[in-house]
C-alpha cells in the first residue's frame, strides 16, 4: 500500500487503477489557459451607440460620446466604427460629452460621474466626480490655460489640475453669479474668459481670476435660461437654448451691460454649436442651421435633414458631422449621407436567453427585443407594435425545440419560430389561449400582463398573468393546449412577479407574499383538453426565513439546492431545517436580488442593483461592478448560461455583458483539463484550479509518485491544498477524473508555489 501525501490511505486496488489510468498517456496534454473574471479579455460588451450626444475632431477621425461608449471613425471610412467601453478601460459608459483638448489627448465624460483622458490606444486614466457618495453628471469640457482642464457639471463647474497627482480636482465654483442653480450644460474658454451656461443662464468670468469661489467674481445674465451649449464665433458669443440661437449685444465697454439677442432658430431647441472659419454650424431638435456673414438660417437647412441633431463638428478633411439620435451624418460639399450603428434596440436589457442556435436573445422594456447572430443585431418590429404604447416587454425563455417564448407586460405573449424569426410567429391575448386581461371597465378588456414566462424540460410554457381578471394567475400552454390555474388552487395573490419550472411543479415568486410551489396535476391535457382539478401548493414566506415577501429571482442549482433572491438579501433553502437561511455577499452588492444562475461548475452567480457577485461552492466570494471590472452595467437584470461556450450572459440597464465562466464541459471525462495550468500560488490569491468536467464528477489529485494528494467534487475547484489543508510544493501533479457515470480520464497540472 502507499502513504497519501494527507497521512491517509485508499484501498489498494482503487489506488492502483486511478494511477495506472494518469500514467497511460499523459505526456502531451494540452491545458487551457487561465480563465480570470476580472481579465479584461474574458468579457465583452454589447451597447447601442446610435444616441450620439457629442462629437470631437482629432485630424480626419471623428469621436463620438454616446450612451453605450465611445466611438470613432474615420472620415475615409463609412463601416462600423471602433467602440470602446469600461471593458477598453473608459470610466463611463452612458456619455455626454468627448473632446480632444490642446495637447491632443481626448477626454469623455457622463452620468456616472468618471472623467476619462485617453493616453494611448490601449490606456485610459480614470477622475471620480463624486457628491454625496453618488457620480456628478459630466456635461462637458474645455481646455484651459497652464495645463487646466474645465469640466461642467450638474454640481457646477470644476478647476481640474491634469498634471498635478496624475490629475484631480483643484476647485468647484456652485455659486457663479447671480444664478440660482450650480448645473452647467456646457463651457467655454475663449479670448481670456471661460464662459458657462446652464438652466439658470449664462455667465463668463476671467479664466485666470484666483478668487472665482467668490461669486461677485462672475458676471451673469438670467434673460435667457434653459441653456444648453455656448461658442465663439466671428468675435461674438453665441449660445444655444431650449428657445432657440441667441448672441451677446455688447453695450459700451462693460461686458456686464451687454444684452442677448435673438440670432434664429426661434422657438427651437438647440442642442449644440460648433465654430469652424466663417461658418457657425448648429444642431437643433428640427436638424441643421448655420450662421455665415452674420446671418443665420433657420431649420431645417434642407427639408430632408428635418430630424434632431444632438451635437456637431468638422473634421481636417472638412467634414462636417453631426450626432443624431439613431447614428451620424456626414455633411461634405453640399452632400449628406447618414449611418446608423449595429448594435442591440437600446441599452436597456431586462432579459436575455440563449438559443439552441447561438442566437442571443433580448428583452428591452419600451423597444421590443431582439437577438444577436454572428456578431449582427436584428430586431423583431412586431414586439414592438405591441409593447410600445400598452407597456414594456418583460421576458424571454426558450423551449427544448428551439422555440422562443417571448412575454409582455399589457401586450400578451410571443412564440417565435428562430429559424424564421421575421415572419413565423404568433402572437396570443385572450381571444386565442387561456391568458386573461386586468379588469378595465373602460376599455376592450385586452390588456394582457405577462410578467414572466419559462419553459419547462418537458416544453410546458408557463406565464405569469399578473393582476388578471376572473381569478387567474398561472396560465400554460402544453403543445397548443391552454389552461390556468388560480384562486380555486389557491394560489390567492395576483401579483406573481417570477417563475421558476420544475419537472412536476412551478415556483412562483410573489412581489407581496413570498414563495409558493404548486404541484400540478399530471397529464396537464389529454389531446386539446384540459384535465381539471388536482394539485397541491405550498407556501413559503418570512415566517420560513425568507428576508422579505418580495421575491425577485429564483434559481434551483445543479446540485438540486434552492436560492431565492428577494428586495432584502439571498437565501439558500436547507431541506433538513425546513428553513430558508441567509446567504451573506459582499456588502457593496446591497440586498435586492435581481438575478441567479449557475454555470457548468456550479459556481452561483448573482445579479443585483448594484453589480455582480460569483460565489464558489466552498462560499468564496467576489463581487464586480462597472468601475472595478468590465461589467457594462451595476443594474444587473438578468442573466443567462451558455454551457456550450462557457460563457455568462449578464443584461444590464446599461448594456449586454459576455464573461467566460470557464471552458464548457467536456463531452467525456477523457477530454477534462486543468486550468490555469501552470497553477500558480502566490500570496493573496483565492484563485482555485478548475475542471472542465460534467457535473457530478469527481477529481482525485496525485503526486508523480502516486500518494494521493485530495479529492474534491469537480465543481469544487482545488487551492492547492491537501487534505490537511496544508498548501502543496511546487512540481508536476496527476489528476483523474471519475466522472458520473464511473468513467474515468485523467491529465496532469504543474503548480508554481511563490510563497
Amino acid at each position: 500500500m502507499m502513504k497519501a501525501a494527507n497521512g491517509l490511505r485508499f484501498n489498494a486496488q482503487v489506488c492502483g487503477a486511478l494511477f495506472a489510468l494518469v500514467m497511460i498517456a499523459c505526456a502531451g496534454r494540452v491545458a487551457m489557459g487561465a480563465v480570470d473574471a476580472f481579465d479584461r479579455g474574458a468579457w465583452q460588451n454589447f451597447t447601442n451607440i446610435d444616441m450620439v450626444m457629442g462629437l470631437a475632431a482629432a485630424g480626419d477621425t471623428v469621436w463620438m460620446a454616446t450612451t453605450g461608449g465611445i466611438a470613432y471613425l474615420p472620415s475615409s471610412e463609412s463601416s462600423q466604427p471602433t467602440r470602446l467601453t469600461n471593458r477598453e478601460g473608459l470610466g463611463d459608459n452612458d456619455l455626454r460629452f468627448v473632446m480632444r483638448a490642446d495637447d491632443a489627448a481626448i477626454w469623455a465624460g457622463g452620468l456616472n460621474g468618471r472623467l476619462s483622458r485617453r493616453w494611448t490606444d490601449v490606456a485610459w486614466s480614470t477622475y471620480p466626480f463624486i457628491r454625496e457618495d453618488a457620480g456628478i453628471p459630466l456635461n462637458a469640457a474645455a481646455s484651459g490655460p497652464d495645463g487646466f482642464l474645465w469640466v461642467a457639471s450638474d454640481a457646477g463647474l470644476h478647476k481640474f489640475d491634469t498634471e498635478r497627482n496624475g490629475g484631480e480636482i483643484k476647485e468647484t465654483y456652485t455659486r457663479i453669479g447671480a444664478w440660482g442653480s450650480s448645473e452647467v450644460s456646457d463651457v467655454l474658454v475663449s479670448a481670456g474668459r471661460v464662459w458657462v451656461v446652464g438652466d439658470a443662464g449664462i455667465a463668463t468670468a476671467d479664466v485666470t481670476d484666483p478668487f472665482l469661489l467668490d461669486p461677485a467674481r462672475w458676471i451673469s445674465w438670467t434673460s435667457v435660461t434653459s441653456v444648453r451649449t455656448v461658442a465663439a464665433f466671428a468675435g461674438t458669443i453665441y449660445v444655444g437654448s431650449e428657445s432657440g440661437l441667441w448672441r451677446l449685444e455688447p453695450n459700451g465697454a462693460n461686458l456686464g451691460d451687454g444684452t442677448w439677442v435673438s440670432a434664429g432658430a426661434a422657438q427651437t431647441h438647440v442642442d449644440d454649436l460648433f465654430s469652424a472659419g466663417d461658418t457657425l454650424w448648429v444642431a437643433t431638435e428640427k436638424g441643421i442651421a448655420l450662421c455665415t456673414n452674420g446671418i443665420c438660417l433657420g431649420p431645417p437647412l434642407s427639408g430632408t435633414l428635418n430630424r434632431r441633431m444632438t451635437s456637431v463638428t468638422r473634421s481636417a478633411d472638412g467634414t462636417v458631422w453631426f450626432g443624431l439620435e439613431r447614428g451620424i451624418l456626414r455633411w461634405k460639399g453640399g452632400d449628406y449621407s447618414t449611418t446608423e450603428f449595429n448594435g442591440p434596440l437600446d441599452n436597456d436589457i431586462v432579459d436575455v436567453a440563449v438559443g439552441h442556435d447561438g442566437k442571443i436573445w433580448c428583452v428591452h422594456p419600451t423597444t421590443g427585443v431582439d437577438y444577436l447572430e454572428d456578431g449582427i443585431w436584428t430586431s423583431l418590429p412586431y414586439v414592438k407594435l405591441f409593447v410600445s404604447a400598452s407597456g414594456p416587454a418583460t421576458s424571454v425563455d426558450i423551449a427544448p425545440d428551439g422555440k422562443v417564448w417571448i412575454g409582455a407586460w399589457g401586450g400578451g405573449a410571443f412564440v417565435v419560430n428562430p429559424a424564421n424569426p421575421q415572419n413565423d410567429w404568433t402572437h396570443f391575448d385572450t381571444t386565442n389561449s387561456a391568458l386573461t386581461w386586468v379588469t378595465d371597465p373602460g376599455g376592450p378588456n385586452s390588456y394582457v400582463v405577462v410578467r414572466d414566462v419559462v419553459v419547462d424540460q418537458a416544453g410546458h410554457a408557463w406565464f405569469a398573468n399578473a393582476f388578471a381578471d376572473q381569478g387567474v394567475r398561472l396560465v400554460f400552454n402544453d403543445n397548443g393546449c391552454w389552461g390556468q390555474f388560480g384562486t380555486s388552487e389557491g394560489i390567492g395573490s395576483d401579483n406573481l412577479a417570477v417563475l421558476y419550472a420544475l419537472d412536476h411543479s412551478v415556483l412562483i415568486g410573489f412581489g407581496n407574499s413570498g414563495l409558493a410551489e404548486y404541484e400540478y396535476p399530471t397529464p396537464l391535457c389529454v389531446g386539446s383538453e384540459t384535465v381539471s382539478g388536482g394539485g397541491r401548493i405550498t407556501f413559503r414566506n418570512t415566517n420560513d426565513g425568507l428576508p422579505s415577501d418580495q421575491v425577485q429571482s429564483i434559481l434551483v442549482d445543479r446540485a438540486d439546492s434552492l436560492w431565492v433572491g428577494t428586495t432584502a438579501g439571498l437565501v439558500q433553502w436547507i431541506p433538513d431545517l425546513r428553513r430558508f437561511f441567509n446567504v451573506p455577499l459582499p456588502a457593496d452588492a446591497g440586498l435586492s436580488i435581481n438575478a441567479l444562475a449557475a454555470d457548468a461548475f456550479n459556481t452561483l452567480w448573482v445579479g443585483t442593483t448594484r453589480g455582480l457577485v460569483t460565489r464558489s461552492s466552498s462560499g468564496a466570494t467576489e463581487f464586480f461592478d462597472q468601475v472595478t471590472s468590465p461589467l457594462v452595467g451595476n443594474d444587473v437584470r438578468e442573466l443567462a448560461v451558455d454551457d456550450q461556450q462557457g460563457v455568462l450572459w449578464v443584461a444590464t440597464g446599461s448594456g449586454l455583458s459576455r464573461v467566460v465562466t470557464g471552458a464548457a464541459p467536456a463531452d467525456n471525462v477523457e477530454d477534462v483539463l486543468a486550468f490555469p495550468n501552470p497553477f500558480e500560488i502566490t500570496f493573496g490569491s483565492n484563485q482555485e484550479v478548475r475542471f472542465n468536467a460534467p457535473f457530478g464528477s469527481q477529481i482525485y489529485i496525485y503526486t508523480v509518485s502516486g500518494d494521493l494528494v485530495i479529492d474534491i467534487p469537480a465543481s469544487q475547484g482545488w487551492d492547492g491544498r491537501n487534505r490537511n489543508g496544508e498548501m502543496v510544493a511546487s512540481g508536476i501533479y496527476l489528476f483523474v477524473v471519475r466522472g458520473p457515470n464511473g468513467d474515468y480520464g485523467r491529465g496532469k497540472l504543474a503548480v508554481i508555489h511563490r510563497l
